[in-house]
């Protein structure tokens, strides 16, 4: 079975805490009526909704043994703003009856914990012990199944992801089933064909990293091979690889003359990207002449371009001040940026002259 970390904290109703910056879904969790010895798991998951990071404390059950952590991604753990970590609780008795507890969060950014309320029932047969009845004078415990000498379906009462959206192509998501009358069960990753092996045929977690968007599906059997199967989406979101737009040189261009003053700019036409805003990466380059002495008079013979400086901004004008003196020639030429850090093929270069007012 699974760890059963325990706290001495009442386990009474739910308890969000209002300073504390987690979000935890869900904060009661009910496993209804459970076979004896039978096993149920659900999920908890904590979400960092605050701007800055935040450190979890060991994660604590309270009340009935019959509880226990299967799985635990949150305990000591950083989250940072937006992560989330699991927690899948697992419920298993042998005694009839309403068994109760809590799990127990805390964190850093408060002193209070929140506290998860968690609620199973161990019931048996329905179907009393004996029945001397006429009908069965021998005595014997009926059964339930209405077909005896008959194998039962196997049934899946669970099957669930978490998170099943908003994946990024390399985050995991834990895949939690429940399945009853089985002796068998296995999934697999459709995308693929991969067939994943589970810890056990009647309830569990493992951990998936899809990378794209994946269908898994459940599939159950019983000692006859009888076969039910679910299906389960888990939505990845597709990589950015296209590139913005190239964006154009307005002006100057084509060998203007500029005054080199503090109102001298470099203006460019907007660039379109199919994901969003775009930045903008500006080169400025000097042209350098070399000479030569021919009966004392100056000669260009030959010369390089000089990278000034590279800018970055999310506008499109650049402003030149402190960045150009007379008298030069300069070029120039702009490149977008997307959020995914495409970048964008590099405008034409674009020439001006630059003159004292």
């Amino acid at each position: 079975r699974g760890s059963s970390r325990r706290a001495s904290v009442p386990s009474a109703s739910p308890s969000p805490n209002p300073s504390s910056k987690l979000q935890i879904s869900p904060m009661a969790i009910a496993f209804g009526n459970q076979p004896l010895n039978g096993s149920a798991i659900r999920s908890v998951t904590v979400t960092n909704t605050n701007s800055e990071t935040i450190t979890l404390d060991e994660s604590l059950l309270s009340g009935s043994m019959a509880f226990t952590l299967e799985g635990d991604t949150c305990t000591n753990t950083v989250l940072a703003p937006g992560d989330r970590c699991t927690l899948d609780l697992g419920f298993r008795t042998d005694t009839p009856g309403q068994q109760e507890a809590a799990l127990i969060i805390g964190d850093n950014s408060s002193s209070h914990v929140q506290r998860v309320v968690l609620q199973g029932t161990g019931v048996t047969d329905l179907a009393p012990d004996t029945d001397n009845s006429p009908s069965n004078p021998s005595g014997n415990r009926p059964t339930n199944n209405p077909n005896p000498g008959t194998t039962r379906s196997p049934e899946i009462k669970g099957f669930n992801a978490s998170p099943a959206t908003g994946l990024q192509p390399t985050d995991t998501t834990r895949l939690c089933y429940e399945i009853d009358q089985a002796t068998q069960a296995y999934l697999v990753n459709e995308t693929t064909g991969e067939r994943i092996t589970l810890p056990n045929a009647s309830a569990g977690c493992v951990t998936q990293t899809p990378g794209r968007n994946t269908t898994y599906t459940l599939v159950a059997m019983n000692q006859t091979s009888q076969e039910v199967r679910r299906g389960l989406d888990v939505v990845v979101a597709q990589p950015d690889w296209e590139p913005p737009m190239t964006p154009r040189a307005i002006a100057p261009t084509g060998g203007d003359t500029v005054y080199c003053t503090n109102s001298a700019n470099l203006t460019w036409s907007a660039a379109t990207d199919n994901n969003g805003p775009v930045s903008y990466t500006v080169t400025l380059q000097r042209w350098e002449a070399a000479s030569a002495n021919d009966e004392e008079e100056a000669i260009l013979v030959s010369g390089t371009w000089v990278n000034v400086q590279t800018m970055t901004t999310a506008g499109t004008q650049l402003n030149l001040s402190g960045l150009i003196m007379p008298p030069f020639t300069y070029r120039w030429q702009v490149k977008a940026i997307d959020a995914a850090g495409n970048v964008s093929q590099p405008s034409a270069w674009a020439q001006f002259w630059c003159i004292a007012p």
